[in-house]
């Protein structure tokens, strides 16, 4: 059996472009994951606060959820997270009280997804002008 010394010019040209595609697809797949955590970036920075449940909807907020969980930036970010599970939930994280020391890591992705969290669980709570004006306060037992 006599082996042809090329293959022919079909096949790699196939062949070519098949190995283009992988290397395209290995260079484009961390660069679009970074287009979308910049893109949530932007719309956490652009959209009014407290207001992006409201604008974007509890759809969208949980696939913004969803990217920032994937975020891997460093520990201290993977700590004290809220998870999927507790958008879901209605965990509302805690507000932060106090300044916190300068970290190294620039990442935002802890910071956003609490206030994503934040402001898709925390209740609005609606005052009556009667408690605007101190006609009743929270311990009497007329309150709302």
């Amino acid at each position: 059996m006599k082996m042809l010394p090329y293959l022919p010019k079909e096949i790699v040209d196939i062949i070519l472009e098949y190995h283009g595609g992988i290397i395209h697809r290995e260079k484009f797949t961390p660069m679009l994951k970074g287009l979308i955590f910049h893109s949530i970036y932007f719309i956490y920075r652009t959209t009014p606060a407290f207001e992006i449940n409201s604008i974007w909807g509890k759809e969208h907020c949980r696939q913004m959820m969803e990217v920032l969980l994937d975020c891997k930036c460093c520990i201290d970010h993977q700590k004290n997270r809220p998870t999927l599970e507790d958008f879901d939930n209605g965990v509302v994280p805690n507000y932060k009280t106090h300044n916190s020391s300068v970290k190294s890591c620039k990442c935002s992705c802890r910071c956003i997804s609490r206030t994503i969290c934040r402001d898709v669980n925390d209740e609005e709570i609606e005052y009556s002008q009667a408690l605007h004006y101190g006609e009743i306060e929270p311990w009497d037992h007329d309150w709302p």
